[in-house]
């Protein structure tokens, strides 16, 4: 067994080349809950951290409480503050509104993306697609979408932001028509950003950043609408990935905090064929009908281009991790499937592979070492798996993996 190297000791949310997400718990499959006081999710997440951190997940819990206080209905329920900005654009659109606001701004900063030294970004990318070698879209956590038409050549002052006038600046997802580069479809929502909680019994999320659901342009994104995939303003859920067929622009999932999403008709009709958290979706290289999905603890595969998924959790190696799950192909190996999983805590709980697209697995690495850890990974027994969490395998060299918690690691020999 061989054990992962540190390449790098940088916040993951500074690189652009890898997808990270993050939960404080497994989100429910239910995310409604307009009966629910905020001061009771107050007093539930206040009693579950009495006295204990969990790894920092207080922090972000508190984080959470000062968005969410002053967006509420008024019951003192939480809603999908998201959704309500999206009606009322709707209602805007249907005046004479030309789309633009007066004001007088100055950009002030920050001006840097990754330190020669230290932890300061400014903001975490959730994800990258590419229309050819110089068109490039970069989805971000917070801060919408943006578009390079000059990626090639590097030039880092040519991003353009795409969304200004979206109600929902969190964008986990992009697909560009290779057939039709004119045509995109972006999944909103973070679900990086979000805790479980309960009230009798409902179950639901609580999230700094719900989405809408799935958009779409038909304008390389000067202009956006719905699909058929909407979400409502009693619906808290959000997005983690967006994956298209290689050759069906239609054919498309949405891995999400309430399930599985498919379609065959670009979001124009779509069903649930997973329920509970997805975290991650892959199709197998060179047989795309082959389909990977997990979430958390769940590993699944389709035969049928994600129609239909049969679970093979049991298939791994045993672990007794409960927490997130992430998975990588490469087309260097088209049968080999990398899996990682983590404890509640957020520590890695294992390292898997398959060489048989999933009907058997292989641990490797260090189990003891913990690629998830905050500080110490010999040493540390929880981390941030829960919350940031990327695993890419290289398309030319499947024995070269990358894994991203809060640091970086590598290893060039699977």
């Amino acid at each position: 067994m061989k054990r992962f190297s540190r390449t790098m000791h940088v916040p993951l949310s500074s690189l652009l080349v890898l997808i990270t997400t993050m939960t404080l718990q497994a989100p429910e499959a239910h995310a409604q809950a307009d009966d629910v006081p905020f001061r009771r999710v107050q007093a539930q997440q206040e009693d579950r951290f009495e006295g204990i951190d969990e790894g920092g997940l207080y922090k972000r819990w508190k984080r959470a409480e000062y968005w969410l206080q002053d967006r509420l209905n008024p019951q003192g329920a939480l809603i999908n503050h998201v959704a309500a900005n999206w009606d009322a654009l709707q209602q805007l659109r249907s005046t004479d509104w030309n789309g633009t606001v007066s004001g007088n701004w100055q950009r002030v900063g920050p001006n840097r993306v990754i330190p020669a030294v230290g932890e300061t970004g400014i903001g975490r990318v959730n994800c990258l697609a590419f229309e050819d070698a110089d068109t490039w879209y970069a989805g971000t956590a917070g801060g919408g979408l943006w578009r390079t038409d000059n990626g090639a050549a590097g030039t880092t002052d040519s991003w353009i932001p795409l969304t200004d006038n979206l109600p929902s600046l969190a964008v986990s997802g992009i697909v560009v028509d290779q057939t039709n580069p004119n045509r995109l479809w972006i999944l909103t929502g973070d679900g990086d950003a979000g805790i479980t909680g309960s009230g009798g019994s409902t179950s639901f999320r609580v999230g700094e950043s719900p989405g809408v659901g799935i958009l779409v342009s038909l304008d390389r994104g000067a202009t956006w609408d719905s699909t058929a995939f909407t979400w409502s303003r009693s619906d808290r859920n959000a997005g983690f990935k967006l994956l298209v067929h290689p050759s069906n622009p239609e054919l498309q999932l949405a891995a999400t905090t309430l399930g599985l999403f498919r379609t065959t008709d670009g979001w124009q009709t779509f069903t649930q064929v997973l329920t509970g958290a997805i975290s991650d979706v892959e199709l197998k290289p060179g047989a795309p009908n082959t389909v990977y999905a997990c979430g958390y603890n769940r590993l699944f595969r389709s035969g049928n281009g994600g129609g239909s998924f049969s679970e093979i959790t049991a298939n791994l190696v045993p672990h007794d991790g409960a927490g997130r799950m992430a998975i990588a192909v490469s087309p260097d190996a088209p049968d080999r499937l990398y899996l990682i999983g983590c404890y509640t805590t957020g520590g890695m709980s294992t390292f898997q592979f398959s060489n048989n697209s999933g009907n058997s697995f292989t641990e490797t690495a260090d189990q003891t070492y913990n690629l998830m850890a905050t500080d110490d990974p010999t040493g540390d027994t929880d981390g941030q798996g829960n919350y940031n969490l990327a695993l890419w395998a290289s398309p030319g060299n499947a024995s070269r993996v990358l894994v991203g918690g809060i640091s970086l690691y590598g290893s060039v020999s699977g």
